[in-house]
């Protein structure tokens, strides 16, 4: 099951960044967004070892109040996991480590999605950002950076709220919202992910250890071969929710190739992956298997929401 195309523009007009700004950004004031309320079932795999995932489209749903066995619902400390925006995963989501690690992203209120990168400090049900987080955004070819700033509230396995601010502390605040994802309920292994994953200009073949090889087309990154590893973060669980690294070089395959635009040389971009659905393909019931993906390195980024493809020729 692939994606309409119109899917995919919006795909790629809200989920796909490169690096950072050419602007700074404190914003206006803004009210705190309303939460959403508990997230709703969607989809998902289960089935055998395999070197490629089961389609989600063909299970049971998932469900954060009867999660999987192992996974981060089940096992979770409620804030670890994956979050999204209560408006849906064109608008955000973020990744939360065990650890505290934070890496996420915003579409609104820029031009450009923004990307928030740092480490959230609980105290009771409060959170703050600590210090040396990043807000970094971009135009596709340039970048620029701030310090960031933020605390608010968190329900655990429901909602996660608040305010941040870029360069200073007293700064013009924005509004945040997200809400606990049914990909939490999904107990996930190393397996999952092997098999082939593509989004208009990307696509990505991960083999059975998670080695990745993949390469990107177009305007939106350039003409790039793609390296690098998806790992289950905890193998001792089963939570949904896995570490990636890539790094990109000039790959002159294309017809007409163009620059890769997500040359990192000598750097690697890291950042996290998770299994999901797409359950708002149009005109279709059914929600084929997904993999939401966010890494950085500094004010580089690449952001995506990759189906399972059943036809990747087209994208090598």
């Amino acid at each position: 099951m692939r994606p309409s195309s119109t899917h995919s523009l919006l795909l790629l007009a809200s989920l796909l960044s490169l690096s950072s700004l050419t602007a700074c950004g404190g914003g206006s004031e803004s009210d705190d967004a309303a939460m959403a309320a508990s997230p709703t079932a969607s989809e998902e795999g289960q089935g055998t070892p395999a070197t490629s995932p089961t389609p989600l489209a063909e299970v049971p749903f998932l469900s954060n109040e009867l999660p999987q066995g192992g996974s981060t619902s089940a096992v979770g400390n409620g804030v670890e996991g994956v979050w999204v925006s209560p408006q849906g995963t064109s608008a955000g989501f973020a990744f939360i480590g065990a650890d505290g690690r934070y890496l996420g992203f915003l579409a609104s209120p820029s031009t450009y999605p923004s990307v928030l990168d740092g480490r959230v400090v609980l105290a009771g049900t409060g959170w703050s950002f600590a210090s040396a987080s990043t807000w970094s955004i971009s135009d596709g070819t340039s970048g620029y950076a701030r310090a960031l700033f933020g605390s608010g509230d968190v329900m655990p396995r429901n909602a996660f709220q608040g305010r941040y601010a870029l360069g200073q502390t007293d700064a013009q605040r924005q509004g945040f919202a997200y809400r606990y994802d049914a990909a939490n309920a999904k107990a996930a292994t190393q397996h999952e992910v092997a098999g082939e994953w593509s989004a208009d200009g990307l696509f990505l073949s991960v083999d059975g250890s998670g080695v990745v090889r993949g390469s990107t087309r177009g305007e939106t990154w350039g003409d790039c071969a793609l390296s690098g590893t998806v790992q289950h973060l905890d193998p001792s669980t089963r939570k949904n929710l896995f570490t990636v690294t890539l790094s990109a070089t000039q790959d002159v395959g294309g017809v007409v190739p163009k620059l890769c635009l997500i040359d990192t040389r000598t750097q690697t971009l890291g950042g996290y992956a998770a299994i999901t659905t797409l359950s708002d393909t149009p005109g279709s019931s059914e929600h084929p298997s997904a993999l939401r993906l966010l890494v950085k390195n500094g004010t580089r980024s690449v952001m995506s929401e990759l189906v399972q493809d059943v036809s990747p020729d087209v994208y090598r």
